[in-house]
């Protein structure tokens, strides 16, 4: 079983007992939304972060810790770095 993300502990803690769809109805998205972003499965936009962190009370740093500790590691194996531009050539 995967731990809890930030949100989803905070919810199931809050003294209020808000179901899914009473947050969801007050950030105004859709609770299947909102329990994809408490699973750490959805990444919101930053405002509906922001809406999010003011509405629990968290900071936003509690609340994307939660997301990247879900995410994937990304596949860097093939990964390149840009080409450096040349450096300007010195004046006389």
């Amino acid at each position: 079983m995967k731990p809890a993300t930030p949100l989803k502990y905070r919810r199931l803690t809050d003294p209020r007992q808000l179901s899914v769809d009473e947050v969801a109805n007050y950030l105004r998205i859709h609770p299947k939304y909102y329990t994809e972003i408490e699973n750490g499965t959805r990444l919101p936009s930053l405002r509906l972060l922001i809406q999010i962190a003011r509405f629990w009370d968290m900071s936003l740093d509690d609340i994307v810790s939660g997301f990247t500790a879900s995410l994937p590691a990304p596949d860097l194996s093939g990964a390149t770095a840009p080409p450096c531009a040349p450096a300007p050539a010195a004046s006389p």
